[in-house]
Order: structure tokens, then C-alpha cells, then sequence
């Protein structure tokens, strides 16, 4: 979906955990991730091999770490899409409370949403791209 900064966060409800970085070449803006409280919860303890448990720094870390090596094979498709190598600072994963607070590209932006089920409820994982990369790679257009 192409969505509004006020749209999107119009649409979340409690707490949400973003894990972002903003690019350092080949395009301008940001690449995130957001995902509500609890399926972040569930995902850090897997990643940890640990109980559910509360997100702590540590918790943090791991979502940061496993959002990064994921992300890593979709820069490569972006930049085989756009001819040109584009690469990301280190991602960080944020808990906010509010989500208004969380970082979102200006103006319109392309979210890409997944649902997810996890102990029998629903929720949703959401790729956050700035249009000039969105624009690469669905046309091969420029990034930067």
C-alpha cells in the first residue's frame, strides 16, 4: 500500500516495537520494520531460546540482529533492481509506547504489510520503504 505518516499511525493500537536504519548509499530515506508488542516478544525469546519475557535491551538486540540479516536480502534485490549498490546503516530496534513517535519517511510512503498469527492471534509485521526505492523496484527506476 502506498499510506499516509497520520493514515498508518492512525491504525496501530498500543505499543509497537520499529527496527530501522536509514540508508548511507545509493538512496535516500529509511528501511523499517514495525510490529506490535507481543509478536516481538514471541520472536526475541525464539531468537534467544528463552521464555516470553519482557523486551529488554537484550530482546532488543536480538530483533536488530535478526531484522538485519533478513534485510540484507532485500538490499540486494533493491540494488540489482537499481543498478546501483545501495547499503543501510546499522539497524536499531526501538520500543515505543505511543505510536506516533515512531520514524516514518515524509509524505507518502510504501508499506508492505504481513499478517501474522501467533498464539491464535492476529497481528501484522509492516516493511516500511521510502517511494524513491519503492519506485526502483517496481520500475527499475532511479533510487537516488
Amino acid at each position: 500500500d502506498m499510506i499516509a505518516r497520520d493514515t498508518y499511525t492512525a491504525d496501530l493500537v498500543g505499543s509497537v516495537v520499529q527496527i530501522g536504519a536509514d540508508y548511507v548509499e545509493g538512496a535516500p530515506g529509511t528501511h523499517s520494520f514495525v510490529l506490535s508488542e507481543d509478536p516481538a516478544k514471541q520472536v526475541s525469546a525464539l531468537m534467544m531460546a528463552q521464555e516470553e519475557g519482557d523486551l529488554t535491551d537484550m530482546a532488543l538486540s536480538a530483533l536488530t540482529e535478526g531484522f538485519s540479516q533478513m534485510s540484507g536480502a532485500a538490499l540486494n534485490v533493491i540494488s540489482d533492481q537499481a543498478g546501483v549498490s545501495v547499503k543501510v546503516a546499522d539497524f536499531q530496534a526501538v520500543l515505543h509506547e505511543n505510536p506516533g513517535e515512531i520514524t516514518l519517511p515524509e509524505g507518502n510512503f510504501v508499506r508492505i504489510r504481513y499478517n501474522i498469527t501467533t498464539d491464535g492471534k492476529e497481528s501484522f509485521l509492516d516493511e516500511i520503504l521510502d517511494m524513491s526505492v519503492s519506485r526502483a523496484l517496481v520500475g527499475g527506476g532511479e533510487v537516488g
